[in-house]
């Protein structure tokens, strides 16, 4: 059996629009053996052709369809259609939301501070009529940004996805990430990472999700009294109060978005 294509001649032909570049070829493959439908199938082995093969010219073009066409008892014409699929590179969506956090201060980074007079007859003696000063810990609605980033991409396999999600998830973001004009690191947080192919794994839709805080993403500890179970109102920052790093960081810069 032999294959020949017909470039430019009768049969092939283009189409460029926004979604990109359309193509058709013409191949055809002679000499074919076997008897009855088994001939189809014995040129279209010999084609050796599958789909989300590239264009040889336009390698973003990738073959979609085969359709073959009996021309004699010995002929087979197949019709090759390529397309480039229709990226909009990417999509942002960015809201916000409220976080549930915990603190002992309040809005201007004052700890809370409450002081209880007990009566002179109260019946616990360590505490009759002694003024107890105590701070506290409370439950807040924060404030928060969320983003979420779909990009369409080729070239990669659901193991390329994998990798990159577990690379990233659960990590904030090192220095130099200008997401909203803001470099500071540790203040995004990766907070999920999914990919999903529609074309048997030739191209993937994988959406990155973000969760942004502008204070980072450090957790503050605050002693707690033992006695009272809340922390004291003269509690000293840096000793009873510390700030440790709780996640990981990764370079968002690499994800190209």
């Amino acid at each position: 059996m032999a294959v020949t294509y017909t470039d430019l001649i009768e049969g092939d032909s283009g189409r460029y629009t926004a979604d990109g570049w359309q193509f058709t070829r013409i191949a055809i493959v002679t000499e074919i053996t076997g008897t009855g439908h088994a001939r189809i199938y014995n040129a279209a082995q010999q084609l050796g052709v599958f789909i989300g093969a590239s264009h040889p010219t336009v390698p973003t073009a990738y073959l979609m369809s085969v359709t073959p066409t009996s021309e004699t008892s010995d002929t087979v014409k197949f019709r090759l259609d390529y397309a480039e699929y229709p990226f909009a590179d990417m999509q942002v969506s960015i809201g916000s939301t409220v976080s549930q956090i915990e603190t002992n201060k309040d809005i201007n980074g004052d700890p809370f501070e409450l002081e209880y007079a007990f009566p002179a007859d109260y019946h616990i003696d360590d505490y009759a009529g002694e003024t107890i000063t105590t701070g506290a810990v409370v439950s807040l609605l924060s404030p928060e940004t969320t983003m979420v980033v779909r990009k369409h991409i080729t070239g990669a396999d659901y193991l390329d996805v994998l990798v990159v999600s577990t690379s990233y998830v659960g990590k904030t973001n090192a220095a130099g990430w200008m997401v909203m004009g803001s470099p500071a690191e540790n203040t995004w947080l990766c907070t999920g990472i999914t990919g999903e192919t529609s074309d048997a794994g030739l191209t993937y839709m994988v959406t990155y999700s973000f969760h942004y805080r502008s204070d980072g993403w450090d957790s503050e500890i605050v002693f707690m009294d033992p006695n009272t179970g809340k922390p004291p109102s003269d509690v000293v920052e840096g000793v009873g109060i510390k700030t440790y790093q709780m996640y990981a960081q990764a370079n968002f810069n690499n994800l190209g978005l």
